[in-house]
């Protein structure tokens, strides 16, 4: 396992400049971003929507920018 402080390198590449709407709130976010916790889930924005293993963030990365693509349209489609 590499030490954390690589991880957390790493992962600062997935940065994503959306404007999300989170719940039903009319709170807007300029950006939503990957925060590990307790080493193997990360949060964005402090709301837990996918729980992932650091290890499957960096292999299987796509698959959570698709993720991320997902609720970005579904907001949009709630603010139209």
């Amino acid at each position: 396992m590499f030490p954390i402080r690589t991880w957390q390198r790493k992962i600062k590449l997935y940065l994503f400049y959306t404007n999300y709407k989170l719940f039903q709130y009319s709170v807007k976010y300029s950006h939503i971003f990957y925060r590990v916790v307790c080493q193997e889930r990360f949060n964005i924005m402090f709301h837990k929507v996918y729980q992932v293993s650091l290890e499957s963030l960096l292999t299987d990365h796509l698959r959570v920018e698709q993720h991320l693509e997902q609720l970005y349209h579904m907001s949009q489609r709630r603010d139209e």
